[in-house]
């Protein structure tokens, strides 16, 4: 009972307030509910939940709600059988819920209604009933501001009903048939095309990130029909296939030209599928970044751009805090973008979820000050609190301090006789070489790898600071360079390249 208890209201949680008073509604309406109990528990538990909160409530306060024990009851009190009442209603509140949630879902899209219209006609033999119901549909959708997914799904169900009614009314008409079975294959190959496009692409994203292969028997027959057929040119269709040509062959002419395409067809994407688009796009230019393609640094921030002018990550959201520092790090690497950064921190820190907002915002404002060559207000911007181990930024926060103590020649002495940004990353290292840290090996490496050869940096560096036995040589350090460049994975590549190159200089 615990278990259904929680759930029913972690499901109540989801509602807000206009919601929770039409389920009330709903709850004393007898067409839908004849239990008092199931009322009373409702009236009695919908207080404990706020939108996305829930607040625990004891199985002796509910049956105190439904009457089956008195105020003054304690614990010990509770029967069997009065956990088996409570268990029937719990199970009816949740049944009502959920058919609530249904009716909501139907209730809100026009055309998901006329669609179960319209099965409720087929099942009772009103044929004729539905042809009227068709056409007031093809309306409501050729209305819609997308020829998203969900447009061409719409499409061919219509085209399907239209396929059955033609049958059963239009049985002798040739030219009836023959259009309305026409429709059906054109909407269907449109529908199945646009999912079989998208779900290639998520499988061949997924095949990088998680190093596996899928089996793909229709991938090359797709993509000869679309190279010369008009499909190509519906936006959707049109997006996936330039998206899959991109993630297939990596290159920047495939990228321009889902840029172009997708940019000029916008407007009949909903914003959760433009975000999905972008994010791909984003990645693409990562990639080409980490291949030295720095011009993709631009290409990333107007992609950027693009989204905060359509309000792709805020609306109705949270900023996403990985998307906020991915978007002020980007920045940092174009010439001219310091103002623009700052600008984008101060506008958007409130859109962050509240329990991260000071921790991102620090560290943005750290790393723009880093840029500035700033280095105290840099350090002074930095989380002064203890940083929480799960903060994402945690660990990039540590290399920040490096950074900042390396760069502005702080090489601060701790009591212990070592440099203050050795000892963190020592701490980074053990951070993540603890088992019990659910890292991904390649992130796990990356740190470590970081950690390594920063250590050789730094005893090169001494020896420049403080001449001994053993001096620096090009050709030491000329071993150091082809090991960074053979090291992979890595995270922070280019700085530890430029401090090998400042030092190199230096020895010349």
């Amino acid at each position: 009972m615990a278990n259904s208890s929680i759930k029913l209201l972690k499901l109540l949680s989801k509602l807000d307030k206009k919601e929770r008073t039409e389920l009330g509604k709903w709850l004393h309406s007898p067409v839908h509910n004849n239990s008092k109990g199931v009322i009373k528990l409702y009236e009695g538990i919908k207080e404990a939940t706020r939108r996305d909160k829930v607040k625990p409530v004891s199985r002796l306060d509910m049956l105190k709600y439904i009457d089956v024990l008195p105020r003054s009851a304690k614990e010990k009190d509770i029967q069997l059988s009065h956990e088996e009442r409570l268990g029937q209603l719990i199970h009816k509140l949740t049944v009502q819920l959920k058919d609530y949630l249904i009716w909501k879902k139907v209730k809100s899209d026009d055309i998901l209604a006329n669609q179960q219209l319209m099965e409720a006609f087929l099942m009772r033999g009103m044929h004729d009933d539905i042809v009227p119901v068709i056409k007031q549909t093809k309306k409501k959708l050729n209305k819609l501001p997308y020829r998203d997914i969900y447009y061409s799904e719409q499409a061919f169900k219509l085209a399907e009903m239209n396929f059955y009614i033609s049958i059963i009314l239009y049985n002798r008409n040739a030219e009836m048939l023959t259009a309305s079975i026409q429709d059906i294959l054109d909407t269907l190959r449109e529908y199945s095309l646009i999912n079989m496009l998208r779900y290639l692409c998520a499988a061949i994203n997924l095949e990088e990130i998680l190093g596996i292969q899928f089996d793909y028997p229709l991938k090359e027959a797709i993509r000869k029909h679309l190279e010369v057929h008009p499909d190509r040119k519906q936006p959707s269709v049109g997006v996936y296939y330039r998206l899959l040509e991109l993630l297939l062959d990596e290159q920047p002419e495939s990228y321009q030209k889902l840029k172009v395409f997708l940019f000029k067809n916008l407007d009949v994407f909903e914003m959760g599928e433009v975000r999905q688009f972008f994010n791909y796009m984003t990645n693409f230019c990562s990639l080409m970044i980490s291949n030295q393609n720095t011009e993709f640094i631009a290409e990333k921030h107007e992609i950027y751009e693009k989204g905060l002018e359509l309000e792709c990550w805020t609306k109705n959201m949270f900023f996403s805090e990985f998307q906020f520092v991915h978007i002020v790090r980007n920045a940092l690497l174009l010439e001219g973008k310091r103002e623009w950064t700052a600008d984008f921190i101060v506008k958007y820190q409130s859109t962050l979820r509240p329990k991260v907002k000071d921790y991102v915002c620090s560290y943005c404002n750290a790393l723009l000050a880093y840029y500035h060559q700033e280095f105290d207000a840099a350090m002074r911007h930095l989380p002064t609190q203890e940083v929480p181990k799960d903060f994402a930024y945690f660990l990039d926060i540590k290399i920040l301090k490096i950074k900042i103590h390396y760069d502005s020649g702080d090489w601060e002495i701790l009591p212990s006789g070592e440099y203050a940004m050795l000892n963190e990353a020592e701490n980074i290292r053990q951070y993540v070489n603890r088992s019990s840290r659910e890292i991904a090996q390649n992130i796990r490496e990356q740190y470590i790898n970081f950690v390594n050869i920063f250590r050789r940096i730094i005893k090169r560096k001494e020896r420049l600071i403080y001449p001994g036995d053993t001096p620096v040589t090009q050709a030491n350090l000329q071993a150091l360079q082809k090991d960074l460049s053979d090291l992979k994975p890595l995270i922070e590549r280019q700085w530890l390249e430029e401090k090998i190159t400042e030092i190199i200089q230096e020895v010349k």
